[in-house]
């Protein structure tokens, strides 16, 4: 999506809403294999807190940064996590 130049907020919306669709779909395959149990919801309760003050810092951030500065951390941000990738794949292979 990077290659699309949207905008900071569209960017960051559209991604959200990707994960928003993934994360639901994986609801009904994990609640079949047990995985909901009551230790696994007391601590998503638990960080509930800690989730919503990121997403209050994710938007802040996001209003604050203009779009050369935003495409330029996205581009750092998805070096790094492409460099930890091929690190551990060639790490498991070698």
């Amino acid at each position: 999506m990077l290659p699309l130049k949207l905008t900071n907020r569209c960017f960051a919306g559209t991604t959200a809403a990707f994960f928003m669709v993934v994360n639901l779909a994986k609801l009904i395959s994990f609640s079949m294999l047990g995985l909901f149990t009551r230790t696994t919801l007391l601590t998503s309760l638990v960080l509930t807190p800690v989730a919503v003050l990121g997403i209050w810092a994710g938007v802040r951030l996001n209003r604050c940064l203009n779009v050369t500065l935003f495409y330029k951390c996205s581009h750092v941000i998805l070096l790094v996590i492409g460099t930890r990738l091929i690190y551990t794949s060639l790490k498991i292979i070698l």
